[in-house]
């Protein structure tokens, strides 16, 4: 079909444009540079055994909770204190996140490996293990694990979402709840655990040719990182960190061929892809064929405070980032 009646800039609708691929770039540069700037929590058993007599959940941060959620049958979902669980490894930091060996249900260890009815699989981003066959809600079940610190998500996240506060505490009342209460009662996949940047594309764009005769150019777009502590101090850190990479250039990852080529870190229910690939993975040639797209330059950048009650501190930042396109 002649160019004269096709829409430039796009082969097929659903595809990932430039708005999506700015977002999503952020999104993995700062995931992986907050881990590798020691962003991240290790939950441990006492002297690195696990310990006779465990204790219940709200006790010990390293023993899960038993999460109500209708779609599974009770006994089936357990959950950690905290969610975002760290599934990377190889961080360029001085000591390194935990790989969840396996976990203990009722004193006996299950390794991360098993299959069967003594199977299970973990969901990483909501911090949750699923077992393939339910338990009585009063066995103790535990594992070292890891969290990240920060959470990071994109505005086209589901829009109905309760932040949660104190959800360093173990301890909380209503973590130690049988069955859950306030925001543990809430769906894992819909709390949001502070501190949280939500990452969005603003539709707001300034485009200036790159030479006569084609129609590549330079495409300017303002990217908005809402940050959202209950602390004033972690609300400065994530401030700050986000204000610092003014000039930076960082690679923009290609969604599309990275989606093509099964290489997604997660798969759908947040385990581990065993052919995914980690942020260094997917810009480093080492990595069996970079899967970048486009060099993003982090050009102006202004933040601004956002109306704010404690315990909820807020704070904005508007970055202009720029890309040349073809």
């Amino acid at each position: 079909m002649s160019n004269l009646t096709r829409l430039s800039g796009v082969s097929q609708y659903g595809d990932p444009l430039v708005s999506d691929l700015l977002e999503w770039s952020c999104y993995q540069f700062l995931d992986w540079g907050l881990l590798s700037v020691g962003a991240f929590t290790n939950v441990t058993f006492p002297s690195g055994t696990y310990p006779s007599g465990v204790g219940s959940h709200g006790a010990e941060p390293y023993v899960l909770r038993p999460a109500r959620d209708p779609r599974y049958t009770a006994g089936t979902v357990w959950e950690g204190f905290r969610s975002n669980w760290v599934y990377e490894s190889g961080v360029d930091y001085n000591r390194q996140p935990i790989q969840v060996s396996g976990i203990y249900v009722g004193g006996i260890f299950r390794p991360n490996t098993s299959v069967g009815v003594s199977g299970y699989r973990i969901n990483y981003p909501e911090g949750r293990v699923v077992l393939n066959t339910p338990v009585p809600t009063g066995t103790r079940i535990a594992c070292e694990f890891s969290f990240k610190n920060v959470r990071l998500d994109m505005d086209e996240a589901q829009w109905f979402k309760a932040v949660q506060f104190d959800s360093f505490n173990p301890a909380d009342p209503q973590f130690k709840s049988p069955a859950g209460s306030g925001a543990w009662d809430v769906l894992s996949a819909n709390r949001v655990q502070l501190p949280a940047i939500v990452i969005g594309a603003a539709p707001r764009v300034d485009m200036e040719g790159l030479q006569m005769g084609n129609l590549s150019r330079i495409h300017s777009q303002d990217v908005v990182f809402h940050i959202l502590a209950e602390t004033k101090f972690d609300r400065k850190q994530l401030h700050d960190i986000i204000v610092n990479q003014w000039q930076r250039r960082i690679e923009g990852i290609d969604k599309k061929r990275l989606a093509n080529d099964n290489r997604f870190p997660l798969t759908y229910d947040g385990q581990i892809n065993p052919s995914g690939y980690t942020y260094p993975q997917m810009v480093e040639p080492a990595g069996s064929g970079a899967y970048t797209w486009r060099k993003i330059t982090w050009e102006e950048i202004k933040s601004a405070e956002m109306p704010s009650k404690p315990p909820l501190f807020r704070a904005v930042v508007r970055a202009t980032l720029s890309v040349d396109l073809p």
